[in-house]
């Protein structure tokens, strides 16, 4: 009886330690669903490989061949990072870790005025079923952003669910930029 009661505690403890996996090895499709996020590729763009230890963290990254726009996503899942604990999910601090983004990606150089731009609650209910928007757009100088002259970041959160970030980098600004980063901003959502 003993040795029986022991094998099945032994067998919960390794098929529980087995189900638990770190951040980094849920898939961009998980991290989606996760979050109950919505996307799709927006025409023109393809899937290119994350470049590892490059500067920042991201999970996913698209670019046009056409245009040389790449765009890199980076999703944080409450569910993951606080499971239960709505202290932390009510107050996620997204402000603050845009900031250090940015810095991170600019090179430890704020934007300039205005710098970071909160987006209007009712813009970001409408467009992307999200509570809080903020943007920035800036020179990347850092190794994340080699290779290119701009970099307009976006973040979006849900409460209680989420937050996407989302770094467009090119090189040529004009009127097709418009288009490009309206398509991209389109093609995400919270359900």
């Amino acid at each position: 009886m003993k040795y029986g009661l022991l094998v099945l505690l032994c067998f919960i403890s390794l098929t529980s330690f087995s189900q638990n996996k770190k951040f980094s090895d849920y898939s961009f499709k998980e991290l989606l669903a996760e979050c109950k996020i919505t996307f799709k590729v927006p025409r023109g763009f393809r899937e290119v490989p994350v470049i590892p230890d490059n500067g920042h963290l991201y999970q996913y990254a698209i670019k046009d061949s056409s245009t040389g726009f790449e765009t890199r996503y980076y999703i944080k899942p409450y569910s993951l990072f606080f499971g239960n604990d709505t202290t932390f999910r009510k107050d996620p601090k997204t402000y603050n870790f845009f900031v250090s983004s940015l810095l991170n990606v600019s090179g430890y150089v704020l934007p300039e005025y205005p710098g970071v731009d909160a987006t209007e609650r009712e813009i970001m209910k409408h467009d992307f079923n999200a509570d809080y928007g903020l943007s920035s757009f800036f020179e990347p100088k850092s190794q994340f952003g080699e290779g290119y002259t701009y970099c307009l970041a976006f973040a979006m959160r849900k409460d209680n669910v989420g937050e996407v970030y989302i770094f467009m980098l090119f090189t040529i600004k004009n009127h097709e930029t418009n288009i490009i980063v309206d398509d991209i901003l389109s093609s995400i959502d919270f359900n």
